[in-house]
């Protein structure tokens, strides 16, 4: 499936069934450099050799007048992947990360994005313009039961869905799934999306 037409099933399929609660997302970009090992294979041992880093941060709050479970869904190029937050709440930590070597220009960064301890993967960017400048944050106010956009860059983006506490069941692990009465009436790909494991990869076809 195109990824357009996986998020517009998701709106279309959930806004008719999805009481619409208003949600505001703010927060601020910082900067700052580091030193960090060269490759994995020296984590904790103190030895370089070491390498520079800067990294830009955008930390903001995912805000609602309900308690939220939110979907992280971070799209690249050819595959859709998605992971629950298990923390559900009015109020969720949103982070956003840009992060690039200071001896490569800056021109090739890494991008992610996390809500509460929903994570993405961490993909490759062309940052020639800065690295703050090659991702784009969505401030606007956003609603439950539509996708929305929390980050952009030219390579991938990251989007979420937020559902009201009240249409979701919790399990002993703190995996939320769609209720069943709600869910049945879904199409199978977002039953698997919904109502199943905490994270999943789906492959989706170029635009």
């Amino acid at each position: 499936m195109e990824k357009q037409s996986l998020l517009r099933l998701l709106d279309h399929s959930l806004s008719p069934v999805v009481p619409a609660h208003a949600i505001t997302l703010d927060g601020q970009w910082s900067t700052a450099s580091r030193r960090t090992y060269a490759s994995e294979t020296q984590l904790g041992s103190g030895d370089g050799p070491f390498i520079d880093v800067v990294d830009a941060r955008w930390v903001g709050t995912l805000s609602s007048s309900v308690d939220l479970a939110v979907l992280l869904l971070f799209l690249t190029p050819t595959h859709l992947h998605w992971v629950k937050a298990s923390t559900l709440a009015s109020a969720l930590p949103v982070r956003v990360s840009v992060t690039a070597y200071t001896d490569c220009s800056q021109s090739q960064a890494t991008f992610a994005a996390s809500i509460a301890d929903a994570h993405s993967l961490g993909v490759p960017i062309v940052a020639n313009s800065g690295i703050i400048d090659a991702c784009s944050l969505a401030l606007s106010e956003a609603t439950t039961g539509h996708t929305a956009i929390l980050a952009t860059t030219d390579q991938a983006q990251c989007h979420f869905l937020a559902l009201p506490r009240s249409l979701v069941k919790v399990g002993r692990n703190h995996l939320w799934r769609l209720r069943d009465d709600i869910a049945e009436a879904l199409p199978p790909l977002l039953q698997e999306l919904l109502t199943r494991r905490r994270a999943g990869s789906l492959e989706i076809e170029p635009a």
